[in-house]
């Protein structure tokens, strides 16, 4: 479908409603709808759903190859360490890392369509590409990836151990790893199966502690990817890697778990305009002094 219009993404929510494919039963559906539906607006329809530390670098890097997810958090860490006191877990710092805008394995979502629609054309208006918007049915995939469909918190094993691999480029360091082991033993786990890896290979969907007021006021949630990419400088020996990432694409082909929306170049301007006359907008979306500068700027 193609979104054109503010008022056709209101009824992009109203489809979705009663698109029984989709909903698949009672199981799936909160007693108020669309809890559990989150969206995400990207610049270009084509871009595929994954995470920036598992995309190749720039062009303009000096070396062709992936992110080291271990350098760069390892590096924050050493460089910020005041933030030490409020984000303890590796899944905080990779929430702080996205907050920043550094390569991670998370990936952005937020729960209102609106907002959503903001992103895929604020993004794209001076391209001549088509955006789009995608609708991702989170307790579906947690369905799919776990066996219930509840969504994730942060202090659960299956967040808890995909953040750690964000930490390690060991599968032996990373199931020795203390936090991993912990809550492992809190969630009565196999130990056996979770040498294995291949099912920590694939993205949840988690609700994250909003620790700041951009995740507040943008409804932040995260698909949080499992699996690694490797740099090849910076490989292990090949029994002791961690399984390739599971994308999101791959599990929609067996559990119908997203919708598209192309959303035209020739619309993007006017979206933008109407989102501006509804207060939904870079002052409204981004409380830090600079982003309101930027508004303000542009507004008088």
């Amino acid at each position: 479908g193609e979104i054109n219009s503010v008022a056709d993404a209101v009824d992009k929510i109203n489809e979705l409603a009663n698109d029984s494919k989709f909903l698949v039963g009672d199981r799936f559906i909160h007693p108020r709808f669309p809890f559990g539906l989150w969206f995400r607006g990207q610049a270009k329809f084509d871009w595929a759903l994954t995470p920036s530390v598992f995309r190749d670098k720039p062009s303009s890097s000096p070396t062709r190859d992936h992110y080291d997810e271990l350098d760069i958090i390892a590096h924050l860490q050493l460089r910020s360490a005041e933030y030490r006191q409020k984000h303890q877990s590796a899944f905080e710092w990779l929430c702080l890392m996205q907050h920043y805008s550094l390569p991670t394995r998370s990936l952005d979502w937020t729960e209102s369509i609106l907002f959503a629609l903001y992103f895929a054309v604020k993004d794209s208006l001076e391209t001549d590409s088509d955006a789009r918007l995608s609708a991702l049915h989170v307790r579906k995939l947690n369905d799919h990836v776990r066996g219930r469909p509840s969504i994730c918190t942060p202090e659960a094993f299956d967040v808890v151990i995909r953040s750690e691999m964000a930490c390690h480029r060991s599968k032996k360091m990373l199931i020795l790893n203390k936090s991993v082991l912990e809550v492992a033993r809190a969630e009565d786990k196999d130990m056996n199966e979770l040498h294995k890896l291949e099912s920590y290979s694939t993205p949840v969907g988690v609700f994250p502690e909003r620790l700041n007021y951009r995740m507040i006021f943008q409804q932040s949630v995260f698909t949080l990817h499992g699996g690694k990419i490797y740099s090849e400088r910076k490989k292990p020996d090949i029994s002791d890697t961690i399984p390739l990432p599971t994308t999101l694409e791959e599990i929609d082909m067996e559990s119908d778990i997203l919708k598209h929306y192309l959303i035209p170049h020739k619309s993007k301007e006017k979206i933008e305009e109407d989102l501006f006359r509804l207060g939904i907008h870079e002052g409204t979306l981004f409380p830090e002094i600079d982003r309101q500068a930027a508004y303000l700027k542009k507004l008088w």
